[in-house]
């Protein structure tokens, strides 16, 4: 009996010694996002949300983390799901609606089968955004198209697959929209424009995407150029609050009836055995230039594969929180 009951004790003393070590290291090393995020676990762990949620914070603004999604694991566990759901309620509840925090309570609350609470965070009919876009004054539609398609291929770097990035054997053109290139610099004053009109249609209320609309923001753009091999996996965007997407250039094979080749699909994360059954829906967008995509960071997407050697162009972008704009990363997973 005086072993169960010293237990307890030492199990405390432990807790009580492993949170001081990591508070001094810490203050030795304040801007190491690894020991935040370590100390932010501990304070979990005691049940201390509030210290929790702050050091979550400072850590998350150093290092964009991906750790509480991968943690529902792939196949899912529903013992990992209902650890992720514990993490990230106190986040949200705390105002953190950082995509991957969104991201992972979504998917956990589906895997969990509250299909209410998955369908409140995921709300398309509020949040997804496809339209189409007219030429720029001075362009025809064509021309403008050709234009930007003609900058876009200047400087191109090749990704095969990396751990890192969602993409798969397509190029990249990096920070495109901060060219200073004619056709670049009206398609970035067309996007700022898109984005200030989706920001201000948006009632502040109590869903946390909504709450955390950001009152100053860096926008971060990269081109994807793809071919018959090129796909995007599953992911969701890390740092960004609202993610978008331009049409420049449709491959053939996307148009043909019946055809969703190289198409865009937002929808349930597969990869973690969620789907329509749990209460998250889909949309499929056509590659047709012209059209825009507008999103929160948080929506799982990717793309179908187009199999034929036909070449498709986009501009994407993030709306990066000022808080996060230090340290922009285009990774995504």
């Amino acid at each position: 009996m005086s072993e169960e009951r010293a237990m307890p004790t030492a199990f405390a003393a432990d807790a009580a010694v492993r949170l001081n070590l990591l508070q001094q290291a810490v203050k030795m090393q304040p801007n190491s996002a690894k020991l935040l995020y370590k100390l932010a676990d501990e304070y979990a762990e005691r049940g201390d949300d509030d210290a929790y949620a702050e050091t979550y914070r400072a850590a998350f603004r150093i290092r964009q983390s991906l750790r509480l999604l991968r943690q529902i694991g792939a196949p899912p566990a529903l013992s990992q799901a209902e650890f992720v759901r514990r993490r990230a309620r106190p986040l949200v509840a705390r105002g953190l609606a950082y995509a991957p925090i969104l991201a992972a309570l979504a998917a956990s609350e589906a895997i969990l089968g509250d299909r209410d609470a998955a369908r409140f965070l995921v709300d398309y009919e509020r949040f997804f955004r496809c339209q189409r876009l007219p030429a720029p004054e001075g362009f025809s539609e064509p021309e403008f198209h050709a234009q930007l398609a003609g900058e876009v291929r200047t400087k191109l770097r090749y990704f095969d697959a990396t751990a890192a990035n969602a993409i798969r054997k397509g190029w990249r053109h990096y920070a495109v929209l901060d060219m200073p290139t004619p056709a670049t610099r009206t398609l970035r004053a067309m996007l700022q424009a898109s984005i200030a009109d989706y920001i201000a249609k948006m009632r502040r209320d109590d869903h946390p995407f909504a709450a955390a609309r950001p009152d100053a923001f860096k926008l971060a753009s990269w081109a994807i150029v793809s071919n018959g091999e090129s796909r995007h996996v599953p992911h969701v965007h890390g740092q960004a609050w609202l993610t978008g997407v331009y049409y420049v250039v449709q491959p053939p094979v996307s148009r043909a009836p019946g055809s969703r080749r190289g198409w865009l699909r937002v929808g349930a994360p597969v990869a973690y055995g969620v789907g329509p059954d749990q209460g998250w829906d889909e949309r499929l967008v056509a590659p047709a230039p012209g059209s825009l995509v507008l999103m929160p960071g948080y929506f799982f997407h990717d793309t179908q594969p187009m199999e034929v050697d036909e070449e498709r162009i986009c501009i994407a972008f993030d709306v990066v929180p000022a808080e996060l704009a230090d340290n922009i990363m285009i990774e995504d997973v």
